[in-house]
């Protein structure tokens, strides 16, 4: 699941452990998740938000929660079917700049 103020988190140990380790081998973390993951909490935390680059998900997020996550930084890219994607930019950059990240997205 997804949540601004629980981060990104799961209901099972093992997969926690292994996605956590996958997170520390990689320079940049995409989250792939549709609406129905967001605002719900689970058991344990993977990561907090602040530490995932981009998140891919559909048209089901509310708006006031996809500004929420745009401001801790993370790229929101929104997938509609025969459509190129909605693309929210991140509020900050690393360096405190608006970011530039448009690049077309392929799904």
């Amino acid at each position: 699941s997804v949540d601004v103020e629980h981060g990104v988190m799961d209901t099972h140990m093992r997969r926690i452990r292994r996605k956590q380790a996958m997170m520390q081998a990689v320079r940049q973390t995409f989250i792939v998740a549709d609406s129905s993951k967001f605002g719900k909490v689970s058991l344990f935390q993977i990561a907090p938000l602040s530490s995932v680059q981009a998140i891919v998900t559909d048209q089901g997020v509310p708006p006031d929660m996809l500004e929420q996550i745009t401001a801790l930084g993370v790229q929101v890219y929104i997938a509609r079917a025969g459509e190129a994607p909605e693309v929210r930019q991140a509020a900050t950059a690393q360096q405190g700049q608006q970011t530039d990240n448009s690049e077309e997205l392929h799904l």
